[in-house]
């Protein structure tokens, strides 16, 4: 161990804590303090880590001792020395995605806002442009010797040779000025004057005659820019693209978001004392998204042409149309007569193919019930959009899978889908798409490699537990793993080179830790640091057991076990505890690091005082596929509250758990199902601590509940259905609720409101604790050491009384 990391490590590992009484001794010194203190206690751990530029040493970001700031790493790959950089060091190595030019000899990056260009032959470095304008997205042109730009909202071509910069086209959001004589009125007196005068019209003729050759010579000029190409003054740009050869452009745009009323966040404890207050997100439903649209601007024929996509299979469908009964009644004879219009949609990834001929993008529909990849051939005059992959669903395409590019020589493009019932990746290829990998697992964060048929991803293909990363071949459709840690990957990035991995591997015992290997054939990881603390390894956290809880109709879902014998033997009579996650759609049954790694300290403690707990991935979680995730559509806190009860079922069967001593708690969505357990199952459920929790999904955010609800004013049997404060009728008592006042996320409206419902039902046995000045996540340990105990007096109150 270098200086620096054993100067760390006595440090954290001296940590003085106090005793709690609360819980006592019997938890083998884990406590409540313990748990909830500054995290820097377990270990600081690498952030945001990647390889240098010449691959040669890794970069990465750690918290300061002492949680001032943080510090910025260096460790040599041959030497494995850790070197702590300063600030002059971070703006010269700052993360840098660097692009190659098709033979790899030459790459270009953007760094602080300036452009760089290294000649890989000598690793000869050039600052190409030092402006206070940012300069971003830089790739090589066709041929090699230009580069690409951004700046300002345009596009801009380098000229390495000469070092001359030219802009790509001038492309305007105004209105397309009209000419003098469609200005020029047509009334009487208009007439008149051509009929009697004939120098009037003589000196018309003249001026459209000056006009049009003032045109036709703009046209011919190949020193000015393209255009000006006019896209209408109420439109705005939302992300456009540059062709190899610079010829082309691809430009999206839309009306600006309509304003709409937004929530508002007051702040009681302020720096001056008074009442502060934030406008925060928007409701679910209050405003619409703006169709997108894209246009294809063509700088040798100084043409713009939106590209018509009416033509897309089921565009003119509407998925809802059984929740719309009322206005399809109310529908006139005009819109039968000109049919129905195509949906609304959002267009991405727009990939110019390498070495030309077509442009392929993402067309997603707003109700997000359909996802295109859609191709245009550049040399059309009027290109057309032929749809080469259509994705559709009852419930919502996954935002997961809008991963895709071109292979590097522009025979392939890749994407992933999950029309397969899993997320896997598919390849257009020679005029069609085909399915390359396929099983009862997914594929993500999907990387080309330098060589063009090579893929490599995060794949849970051994174990839905378990993330590696794998290697996909596009030539033989085979997939094979290149790690084999048996944990959880938690990320990993291609060297420069692209001969070796950088992987941040967590475990249930430690946070994510830098290891490096070759992507040779049998080759072994390396690791780089360690991180966790002396203070946290002696102490004896229960290890969990994995096990696969039986539900009903068949199914199963994946668990983790908290339990402690201490010698006692088997017993029917047992206190239980199932911890439901946050987020929904997330993945917290898996053998890394848990996000929520204060609660797996925290089922530690429970299990030493004779608790039985179990975490849940319950339906709608992530890594188990799209029936599983999509089994919550337009009925949340349903078939998530039924793996709840079964789990309740199988705990009392198999590990010993008493029927009427369980409780369940979570965060965020956890929070959410907490208080839906307590309302619908109170005969199942003594107790449930709900954290920051939603409970009327009608004042959630727009982006995350239309996905599964759709919205208030076309779906309010789903709102209602799905809202806890619906089912407060239902309540019989041992409730807690816990929401931090500065909450953005879910607001403090939303426990305020079930507040007053409780209130006005007049039921009692419940207890709610604001925190001023905590968000969404607690910053503060005061305020989660609070937090858990309330939780751990509300289970040792409700569960553990005999």
């Amino acid at each position: 161990m270098n200086v620096l990391l054993a100067a760390i490590a006595v440090c954290v590992s001296c940590v003085c804590f106090g005793v709690s009484s609360q819980p006592g001794d019997d938890t083998h010194g884990i406590t409540l303090e313990r748990i909830m203190a500054d995290p820097e206690w377990i270990g600081l751990f690498p952030e945001r880590s990647y390889w240098s530029d010449d691959g040669k040493s890794v970069l990465f970001f750690r918290d300061a001792l002492g949680g001032l700031g943080e510090d910025f790493v260096s460790i040599d790959l041959s030497t494995g020395e850790e070197t702590l950089l300063g600030m002059q060091e971070h703006a010269e190595l700052a993360r840098a995605s660097w692009v190659y030019s098709a033979d790899r000899s030459a790459r270009v990056c953007s760094r602080g806002g300036d452009l760089f260009c290294e000649d890989l032959s000598d690793a000869e470095r050039v600052q190409l442009t030092r402006t206070v304008s940012r300069e971003s997205s830089p790739r090589f042109l066709s041929g090699g010797k230009r580069i690409g730009y951004e700046s300002g909202g345009d596009w801009f071509v380098l000229d390495l040779v000469s070092g001359s910069v030219s802009q790509v086209a001038d492309v305007r959001f105004e209105d397309e000025p009209k000419d003098e004589e469609e200005e020029e009125g047509d009334d009487y007196l208009d007439r008149q004057q051509e009929r009697l005068f004939t120098t009037i019209t003589k000196r018309q003729e003249r001026d459209r005659h000056r006009r049009d050759v003032s045109r036709q010579v703009s046209r011919a000029n190949t020193l000015d820019v393209p255009g000006p190409f006019y896209l209408g003054k109420k439109y705005q740009r939302r992300r456009h693209a540059l062709s190899d050869d610079g010829r082309f452009l691809a430009v999206v745009i839309s009306e600006p978001w309509e304003n709409a009323e937004r929530d508002e966040m007051p702040a009681y404890v302020t720096e001056d004392g008074y009442v502060d207050t934030s406008s925060v997100r928007h409701k679910v439903g209050v405003r619409e998204s703006p169709a997108e649209m894209l246009f294809l601007i063509d700088t040798h024929k100084d043409t713009s042409v939106r590209i018509d996509l009416s033509g897309l299979p089921g565009i003119t469908d509407d998925p809802l149309a059984f929740l719309r009964v009322d206005e399809a009644n109310d529908a006139d004879e005009t819109d039968e007569a000109t049919g129905p219009e195509p949906r609304s949609v959002s267009i991405g990834n727009l990939s110019f193919r390498p070495g030309l001929g077509s442009l392929v993008f993402r067309v997603s529909s707003h109700d997000h019930k359909d996802r295109w990849i859609v191709s245009v051939d550049l040399g059309d005059d009027d290109p057309v959009a032929k749809s080469l992959f259509r994705e559709s669903t009852e419930g919502w395409i996954n935002w997961r899978t809008n991963r895709m590019g071109w292979t590097p020589n522009g025979e392939r493009f890749w994407f992933l889908s999950e029309s397969s019932g899993f997320s896997h990746i598919h390849a257009y290829e020679g005029g069609s798409v085909r399915q390359v990998t396929s099983g009862s697992f997914e594929f993500w964060d999907v990387v080309q490699t330098p060589e063009p048929s090579l893929l490599l991803a995060l794949t849970n293909m051994t174990d839905p537990a378990v993330y590696e990363v794998a290697q996909i071949d596009l030539t033989s459709d085979a997939a094979e793993l290149v790690t084999e840690f048996g944990e959880r990957v938690e990320r990993f990035e291609l060297s420069p080179a692209g001969d070796r991995l950088l992987m941040e591997v967590s475990t249930n015992d430690s946070d994510g830790e830098l290891f490096v290997q070759e992507l040779a054939q049998g080759a072994q990881p390396t690791q780089l640091t360690h991180s966790v603390s002396k203070a946290f390894m002696q102490l004896p956290w229960i290890e969990p057991e994995y096990v696969d809880v039986p539900c009903r109709d068949g199914r199963t879902i994946r668990g983790r076990v908290y339990s402690f014998d201490g010698g006692g033997g088997v017993t029917n009579d047992k206190p239980g505890v199932i911890f439901v996650h946050g987020a929904g759609y997330t993945q917290n049954v898996h053998r890394g690091w848990p996000y929520y790694f204060r609660e797996m300290m925290f089922h530690s403690l429970l299990a030493y005082k004779g608790y039985v707990v179990l975490d849940i991935d319950f339906r709608a979680s992530a890594g188990y596929g799209k029936d599983f995730r999509e089994a919550i559509y337009r009925n949340m806190g349903g078939p998530e509250l039924e793996d709840m009860v079964d789990t309740a079922s199988w705990m009392v069967e198999e590990l010993g758990v008493s029927p009427d001593r369980i409780g369940t708690y979570g965060g965020s969505y956890g929070g959410f199902l907490a208080i839906m357990a307590s309302f619908k199952e109170p005969d199942v459920f003594t107790a449930a601590a709900a954290l920051r929790p939603v409970t009327d999904w009608a004042h959630y955010n727009h982006g995350y509940t239309s996905n599964i609800l759709n919205t208030p004013d076309i779906d309010p049997e789903a709102y209602e259905r799905s809202s806890p404060i619906e089912f407060a009728e239902g309540f019989e008592g041992g409730l807690l609720i816990c929401h931090g006042m500065l909450d953005d996320n879910v607001l403090v409206q939303d426990t305020i409101r079930l507040q007053q419902r409780l209130i006005e039902l007049e039921k009692q046995d419940w207890e709610v604790a604001l925190y001023p000045m905590e968000a969404h996540g607690f910053a503060e340990p005061d305020a989660w050491l609070d937090e858990y105990r309330r939780i751990y007096k509300l289970f040792e109150t409700r569960l553990n009384t005999r």
